[in-house]
């Protein structure tokens, strides 16, 4: 289940970023993760084991596939599609991530 909510309801960093480079930001926090792009963050569950993304490896127009460390798997892949999650937001996601070229992990 996806549950979008205010940024500062969950305690995420508000990253300020010039995004006319195309770049999102992805980032975590407890049960959470938040993708920010364009002065919009999109925050969505993920699985109980994350701890952090250490990297994206790949940003493909809406489907991430990241690498991250967990508690029992240790290091691994795991893959995100915003695109579904967008559209059960009933948001026009295409619209969304139109422009986006890079996604970089928040560190804290």
């Amino acid at each position: 289940m996806s549950t979008a909510r205010s940024t500062g309801e969950l305690g995420f960093q508000r990253h300020i970023i010039d995004n006319s480079d195309g770049c999102a930001i992805l980032s975590n926090r407890g049960r959470y993760t938040a993708f920010e792009y364009n002065g919009r963050t999109i925050t969505f569950l993920h699985g109980k084991d994350l701890i952090e993304y250490l990297s994206v490896k790949e940003w493909d127009d809406g489907y991430l596939v990241v690498e991250c460390r967990g508690r029992v798997k240790g290091v691994y892949e795991d893959y995100i599609d915003l695109i579904y999650i967008l559209e059960n937001l009933y948001m026009d996601a295409r619209a969304y991530l139109r422009g986006i070229r890079e996604v970089r992990i928040a560190h804290a």
